[in-house]
């Protein structure tokens, strides 16, 4: 059983793994779980970084519309 995880390494880990314990290396997950469990101060840094978690996703199956491409390139040749 991995020691009890404070909140300053969670904190770290949070920066390191993002908010979804579930991506978080199997040996610590277990005592960050505990932590949020028993900490309103861990579940509201865990919330703030599903926020940036969010931002930072990209949808990488869908591309802009090639009308769109084109329009841009059509501007930037306008410009030349």
């Amino acid at each position: 059983m991995p020691p009890p995880m404070n909140i300053e390494t969670f904190k770290e880990n949070l920066e390191s793994f993002g908010a979804d314990l579930a991506r978080w290396p199997e040996s610590i997950r277990e005592s960050a779980q505990k932590l949020v469990s028993r900490s309103a101060e861990a579940r509201q840094l865990q919330q703030e970084m599903s926020k940036v978690d969010r931002l930072f996703k990209v949808d990488k199956t869908s591309a802009p519309p090639r009308d769109l491409v084109d329009r841009i390139v059509k501007k930037t040749e306008d410009r030349e």
